[in-house]
């Protein structure tokens, strides 16, 4: 009975590797396991950003405006109506002394008028307009582009470069392949 014991016992233990075994096999002669990381070092690189910065102020416009000066014609006007008037009553009603009268007056009128006249000036209106610009501010930032990862499996050190951070531990597929 110990002999049928142990019989079956083998036969367990026989059939039960060869499920093991069979754990592993594969078309590709691959299988997953875990590694232990080492170290994970992240790669860092500075990019330059730029962003549109608007910037408005407040400017000063100032516009210049002429005030004319003068007296607008008015004593060239009056003048030549009196000179009219007193050509006429000296010369009792003849045409020529009446326009020459006028003539006269609206010259001396208009002599008058240039000497008592206000010269012309100027002043500026002052108003305020914003004004806005559209710049462009740089600035650098440092991104995460992935991680190197340094990772111990069976005693023999790898290196690879990762998307991510693993952790504590790293998936691997192992490829078994023959030597022949």
């Amino acid at each position: 009975m110990n002999t049928a014991i142990k019989s079956i016992s083998i036969l367990a233990l026989v059939a039960s590797s060869g499920l093991a075994l069979a754990e592993h096999e594969n078309e590709d002669n691959t299988y997953l396991d875990a590694a232990n990381v080492v170290s994970v070092e992240p790669i860092i690189r500075t990019v330059v950003v730029t962003v549109p910065q608007r910037e408005c102020y407040t400017e000063e416009v100032r516009t210049p405006v002429y005030q004319g000066g003068g007296d607008n014609g008015g004593s060239t006007v009056v003048g030549g109506v009196v000179g009219g008037i007193l050509g006429n009553k000296l010369s009792h009603g003849r045409g020529v002394a009446t326009i020459a009268g006028t003539i006269i007056g609206a010259a001396i009128g208009n002599e008058v008028g240039r000497a008592n006249a206000t010269p012309p000036s100027y002043r500026e209106d002052v108003s305020y307009q914003d004004r806005c610009t559209v710049r462009q501010v740089a600035h650098n930032e440092e991104r995460t582009e992935g991680y190197r990862v340094t990772y111990r499996y069976k005693g023999e050190t790898f290196t690879t470069r990762l998307p991510y951070d693993p952790g504590k531990q790293l998936r691997i597929r192992v490829n078994v392949t023959p030597i022949i």
